[in-house]
């Protein structure tokens, strides 16, 4: 029976897309932003063993990203104008957020580049520890500057390189 339910969806999905009637269907259903979290940006590895290799994307294909969103018209925005907005009822305008989860160096190397080419800023999140609430970190800037962590060691882990606040601070100086 679940097999039956699936493929009733699916082909109710695909008749839509097929037709062309999920674009009369747009105003409606088309939602008015997303959250783009990625976790590490880098260049692919040639290592055999990468269990977290679905977390990765590569800088080409964030840059392609990039582009897709600045021809489209969404507006690409950071969380306090799309809280902002969710919480003014804003919603002339559809977005998309994108953030970088957990503070790799990785992502101040490879996408803070892209993304200051492209005039957007970088906000990276870090878990203080796993019993607390994660806690908002701005790595680097193109419009407004950099601003502190409340914890300058919650990007602190010994598995993966991860900058500290003094080191993004100076890293995102360098790339001005």
């Amino acid at each position: 029976m679940a097999g039956l339910k699936q493929t009733i969806i699916r082909g109710g999905l695909e008749s839509l897309y097929f037709t062309g009637a999920h674009w009369a269907l747009k105003p409606f259903v088309g939602g008015i932003g997303v959250i783009l979290t990625l976790h590490h940006v880098r260049p692919p590895r040639p290592d055999r063993f990468q269990p977290n290799r679905i977390l990765e994307v590569t800088p080409r294909f964030l840059t392609r990203v990039v582009k897709l969103l600045a021809r489209s018209g969404i507006d690409v925005i950071s969380l306090d104008e799309m809280y902002r907005r969710m919480t003014e009822r804003d919603f002339g305008r559809r977005f998309v957020c994108l953030t970088f989860d957990d503070g790799y160096r990785d992502n101040l190397e490879f996408a803070y580049p892209i993304l200051r080419e492209a005039g957007l800023s970088l906000r990276g999140l870090c878990a203080d520890e796993l019993s607390r609430p994660a806690r908002r970190i701005v790595v680097a800037g193109a419009r407004g500057g950099d601003r502190q962590a409340r914890s300058p060691r919650a990007c602190d882990r010994r598995r993966e390189p991860k900058l500290r606040l003094r080191q993004r601070r100076r890293k995102a100086r360098a790339l001005r």
